[in-house]
């Protein structure tokens, strides 16, 4: 492959905003200089949606759902539809139960949560990734992450981890309603309906346009095919990035990308 579009550290990435300074961003003009990323496996290794599920039947969430279960629904019937049913399945919940679950994930000093004879890896920050969103930080890029992990775990590691603005993090969004609302102890819980647009495939494409920007991103990353809508509302200036360890998906999701010689391998 042409090293050219191998990325493999930060002083690469550092002279790609370089770069974008030496042509003035392509007059981008600083309130519209975006770069836009997915969490699970792009700025984290692993996933922290699959965490947080494990971690709340670890915790005594049935969920009505089996880890294999759930993989079987994966294999057969597409991440929209196992993504889709993870958040579903939450119906009952509290937002303040999956926040908690999501905080103990962080909080875990193992390597792997254990649940049904599978080990579930706990997710952990990307350096190289962490110092880019600094880096990107520096020169006044506004980042939004958007993910197909629930939203309430995507803002708090979002918030927690790399110190994002969590009203630019988006994930997949249950309908709530409040419950004793005449308390002081009241609290909103998942009714198992999700809302539009859903942050899956074509839908993080919708979401951008509708709640960010009708103008392109300078900078995408993400990390699976189904993410071929988020990469390409890249500006035709701008770069994507594949984060990954398997050069020939890389190859393949490259052949769909709206600007291949600005599509980078980004190796995990």
């Amino acid at each position: 492959m042409n090293k050219s579009l191998t990325i493999n550290n930060l002083n690469d990435l550092e002279n790609k905003i370089v770069f974008f300074k030496a042509n003035d961003y392509f007059g981008v003009d600083k309130q519209n200089r975006i770069a836009v990323f997915d969490l699970d496996n792009t700025l984290l290794i692993g996933d922290i949606g699959d965490a947080v599920f494990s971690m709340l039947k670890i915790q005594g969430y049935s969920l009505g759902l089996s880890w294999q279960e759930y993989l079987n629904i994966l294999k057969n019937e597409g991440k929209e539809v196992a993504y889709s049913k993870v958040v579903s399945i939450m119906a009952g919940l509290s937002i303040n139960a999956i926040i908690k679950a999501t905080e103990n994930v962080l909080k875990s000093t193992k390597k792997n949560l254990d649940i049904e004879g599978i080990s579930i890896p706990i997710p952990k920050v990307h350096p190289i990734m962490y110092e880019f969103i600094e880096l990107l930080k520096k020169n006044d890029f506004k980042i939004y992450v958007i993910s197909a992990t629930n939203i309430f775990s995507v803002k708090l590691i979002c918030k927690y981890l790399f110190e994002l603005d969590e009203e630019k993090c988006f994930g997949i969004e249950p309908e709530t309603i409040k419950i004793n609302k005449d308390s002081l102890s009241a609290e909103r819980i998942l009714t198992g309906k999700i809302k539009e647009p859903l942050t899956i495939t074509i839908g993080k494409e919708e979401l951008y346009w509708d709640r960010i920007n009708k103008i392109r991103p300078l900078i995408t990353a993400a990390d699976s095919e189904s993410d071929i809508h988020l990469l390409n509302l890249v500006n035709s200036n701008g770069f994507s990035l594949w984060v990954g360890d398997d050069i020939e998906r890389y190859r393949a999701i490259r052949e769909k990308s709206k600007i291949k010689e600005q599509f980078y391998y980004f190796e995990r």
